[in-house]
């Protein structure tokens, strides 16, 4: 009912009631459940030391200087963005900076988003917003989606850095049609809850949510991609351009 952390969860703002979730580091598990990602509530702190309110129920590689370690994620947050809950249909709440609007949304929480099956309907999404060097998401905590996670598409020199995300279906982080450019996609976490567990069918993408589920999928290349950690997903990271070589949607033809 502890683990023991690299740096100290009390400087970093974490507090007594938080919700966080420890990743497995089962390697080529056989069986889905055997590397699965397990949720906890803080109980205590003490230095790097992290009391959780029940044990783990599989153990956890952790050896800091071989640098193989769980991921461990604070879901809580102050601000909470969040829906009345999905409809039959998986239809949630959407949070879009649309057509040149600049988007802003730091250290908030956000729950019950995308909208399955209908395209432009995420949690969080930079939509058309072109060179736009002031739009942030930063920090984040996205948990239980129905339809991706962090949209990146027709938007350049974006900042999306230090989100975690959980409890996704389809690709949680996801750059889309090839031809944006220069944005910086930074220390994001994401666990999916069981190995493979996140495909889904029914989008406009089938390749990047459900045959090569991954969890940063990206038709442009032409960004920076530093330090981010993928867990448990079909593909950790994928840049496919041989999918859509010549870019789609608005981009179809140009790239």
């Amino acid at each position: 009912s502890e683990v023991q952390l690299e740096h100290s969860p009390q400087e970093s703002g974490w507090r007594v009631g938080d919700r966080v979730v420890l990743a497995p580091t089962a390697s080529y598990p056989k069986f889905k459940h055997d590397s699965k990602a397990e949720t906890f509530t803080v109980v205590g702190m003490e230095g790097n030391v992290l009391r959780l309110d029940r044990a783990l129920t599989q153990p956890r590689a952790g050896s800091a200087v071989r640098r193989v370690q769980a991921e461990i994620i604070n879901l809580s947050r102050s601000v909470l963005i969040t829906g009345d809950g999905f409809d039959g249909q998986g239809h949630g709440l959407h949070v879009v900076a649309h057509s040149g609007g600049v988007g802003v949304v730091k250290y908030a929480r956000v729950t019950k988003g995308g909208q399955h099956g209908l395209a432009g309907k995420y949690p969080l999404h930079f939509h058309m917003a072109g060179d736009c060097p002031g739009c942030q998401f930063v920090g984040n905590a996205i948990e239980e989606s129905s339809q991706r996670g962090i949209i990146v598409h027709g938007t350049h020199r974006s900042l999306v850095s230090e989100n975690v995300l959980y409890d996704i279906m389809g690709s949680y982080i996801y750059v889309e049609d090839g031809n944006e450019l220069e944005n910086v996609i930074s220390y994001n976490v994401a666990i999916c809850p069981i190995k493979n567990g996140c495909k889904v069918g029914g989008t406009d993408n089938n390749q990047a949510d459900d045959l090569q589920q991954s969890g940063l999928w990206a038709l442009s290349v032409s960004n920076d991609f530093i330090g981010n950690r993928l867990v448990n997903m079909y593909n950790g990271f994928f840049t496919q351009t041989s999918a859509f070589p010549h870019g789609r949607g608005a981009a179809a033809g140009r790239v």
